[in-house]
C-alpha cells in the first residue's frame, strides 16, 4: 500500500481490485473538546458508518463528483465537506469565471453566495444542466439577498426566493431564531425511515415562493415547510423584533423544494434536478455534528438520492455522552399543560374528594 502511510497498530484496510481504504483507530471514534477543562474525550462511535463507507468505495465503479463553487465569498462547509467523503464524493472547487464544469460531475453546491453572478456563470450552470444526472444544490440566504442574474437562474426553475424571514412559534426550538421544518415524505427522504432523530433544524430561513406547479419537462416537489401559524418578517427594513406584529403575514411558506425535469429522445430519458433550500444554515456545521439531530442523515438521504444508492442506510453515530432532548415549540408547549398543569390539577382534585368523602363519615 505505497500511499497508505504512517499506519498504526490497530488499523484497518479494507481492499478490493478497484482501490483500497485505510482507517486509523481514531477514525472509528468522534471526539469532543471541552473548552472550560481543555480535556478532549470520546462522545461516539462511527464505526459501522467508516466501515460501510470503506466497502462502498472500494466496490464502486465510478466515484461520485462534487463541485463547489467559489468567487462569490461562498462560506466554509467543513461538516459538508466531511460529510460527502464519507458518503465516497470526490470534491473539488470551481470558479466559473475561470474554468467550466467538469465532466462526471454529479452535483454543483452553491453556497449562500454573497456576490453577484454574471450571465456567463449562469450559462455554464445552464449547460451542466443539460446533462443527464445533473443537479445543483442552492443554499438562500436571506442575510445576502437575492441577486438579479441568480434570481432569473431560480425563476427559471420556478424558484423565487424572497427577502423575508420565516419565523414559527409552533415549530421553534429554543427560541423563535431557530426553526424545525415539517420534512414533507418524498423519494428525496426514503432512507431516513433509518433514522431515530425527528428534529431538522434551520435558524432564520427565507422564503421561498413557488412560480408553479409544473411547466414543460419541469415539476417541482416540496420538501421542507413551515407549520399554518407561521409567519413573515419584511428584511427590507430595520428588524426589531421576531414576535408577530401587524402587517406580518401568517401562513404555511415554503422552505425546500426540487425543481426536476425530465425528457425523453427516443428510448433515452435525461433527468435533472435543482434543490433550493431557504437557509444556509441547514448544512451549518453546529447542526450537522449534533447528534440528537436530524441534519446530518437528512443530507445523506439527499446525497443517496442524487447518486441512486437505493440501499443506502445511514447509520448514526453511537454517542457516548448524554443527548439533550430537542423539541419544538408546540411539543413542550403539550407537555407544560399535560405535566405543569393537568396532572398536578388531576392530583389535587383526586385529593380534595377524597379528603371530602372521608370528611362525611
Amino acid at each position: 500500500y505505497p500511499t497508505a502511510t504512517a499506519l498504526r497498530e490497530g488499523a484497518v484496510i479494507i481492499e478490493s481490485e478497484k482501490r483500497f481504504k485505510a482507517y486509523q483507530i481514531d477514525d472509528f471514534y468522534e471526539f469532543t473538546t471541552d473548552e472550560l477543562f481543555n480535556e478532549t474525550y470520546i462522545s461516539g462511535n462511527v464505526a459501522e458508518q467508516k466501515l460501510t463507507s470503506g466497502i462502498r468505495f472500494v466496490t464502486m465503479d465510478v466515484l461520485p463528483q462534487i463541485v463547489l463553487i467559489s468567487g462569490h465569498n461562498e462560506g466554509a462547509m467543513a461538516g459538508f465537506d466531511e460529510l460527502i467523503s464519507q458518503n465516497n464524493y470526490q470534491v473539488q472547487t470551481v470558479n466559473l469565471l475561470q474554468d467550466d464544469i467538469p465532466e462526471g460531475t454529479n452535483l454543483v453546491v452553491l453556497n449562500a453566495p454573497q456576490t453577484a453572478f454574471t450571465a456567463s456563470e449562469i450559462d455554464k450552470l445552464d449547460q451542466y444542466l443539460e446533462r443527464n444526472g445533473s443537479a445543483v444544490l442552492y443554499l438562500y440566504s436571506p442575510d445576502y439577498g437575492v441577486h438579479p442574474v441568480l434570481e432569473r437562474f431560480a425563476a427559471d426553475w420556478g424558484v423565487r426566493p424572497v427577502n423575508k424571514l420565516v419565523v414559527d412559534p409552533e415549530r421553534s426550538v429554543g427560541n423563535l431564531s431557530y426553526i424545525a421544518p415539517l420534512v414533507i415524505k418524498s423519494e428525496v427522504t426514503a432512507t431516513l425511515e433509518n433514522t431515530t432523530n425527528s428534529i431538522l433544524m434551520m435558524a432564520l430561513p427565507g422564503h421561498l415562493e413557488l412560480l408553479w406547479e409544473s411547466r414543460g419537462y419541469r415539476k417541482l416537489v416540496p420538501l421542507l415547510r413551515s407549520s399554518e401559524n407561521s409567519y413573515t418578517k419584511d428584511m427590507d427594513t430595520t428588524l426589531q423584533t421576531l414576535e408577530w406584529e401587524d402587517g406580518d403575514i401568517t401562513g404555511s411558506y415554503c422552505l425546500g423544494v426540487m425543481c426536476e425535469q425530465r425528457r425523453t429522445e427516443g428510448d433515452d430519458e435525461s433527468i435533472s434536478r435543482v434543490f433550493f433550500y431557504a437557509s444556509d444554515t441547514l448544512l451549518a456545521d453546529t447542526f450537522l455534528l449534533t447528534p440528537n439531530l436530524m441534519n446530518r442523515s437528512y443530507a445523506s438521504s439527499l446525497l443517496s438520492y442524487l447518486y441512486n444508492q437505493e440501499d443506502t442506510m445511514v447509520f448514526e453515530a453511537k454517542t457516548m455522552e448524554s443527548d439533550l432532548l430537542t423539541m419544538t415549540g408546540d411539543v413542550a408547549t403539550v407537555i407544560f399543560w399535560a405535566l405543569v398543569v393537568a396532572l398536578p390539577a388531576a392530583t389535587l382534585l383526586a385529593g380534595l374528594i377524597v379528603w371530602s368523602r372521608r370528611r362525611r363519615l
